[in-house]
């Protein structure tokens, strides 16, 4: 079962300056001039390849929870987790990690020392699948 990530709206309008930022920076050397063809040419695909990674990593966020593993995907990263090395599932506001696009995001700890983040848009369905899929696990509940 796919789940969307939950953005936030200020973090959201960051990403979208961002991206139309380093959009109008790339095709400023064929609208403004002053450089020539290659200069011009290396800034524009340089720019336009920055919107287009920055793009595919905030739109190509998803969360995928399947019979035996919990796929996490962040543009062209993707990090597979396998239900029965959850430990633990609880509510947090942080911003540490990148698979999280929102400050109310889900601790996920699969050992002791490693915690991945995510925001599901709809967060009690993840918890309710996640449940049905992992009963060993420990939930927290958001207060």
């Amino acid at each position: 079962m796919k789940f969307a990530p939950k953005r936030d709206a200020w973090l959201s309008l960051v990403m979208y300056f961002c991206i139309i930022a380093l959009a109008l920076a790339g095709a400023s050397p064929w609208i403004i001039g002053g450089t020539g063809i290659i200069g011009g040419t290396l800034l524009s695909l340089f720019c336009l390849a920055i919107a287009g990674v920055t793009s595919w990593l905030w739109f190509g966020i998803d969360y995928a929870l399947r019979d035996s593993e919990l796929v996490i995907r962040t543009g062209f990263l993707t990090k597979v987790i396998p239900l029965d090395k959850i430990v633990s599932i609880k509510p947090i506001r942080s911003w540490q990690s990148g698979a999280a696009a929102s400050g109310r995001s889900l601790e996920i700890r699969s050992n002791q020392y490693e915690a991945i983040h995510i925001s599901p848009l709809d967060e009690q369905a993840f918890l309710k699948e996640f449940r049905l899929r992992c009963k060993h696990a420990s939930i927290e509940e958001r207060m």
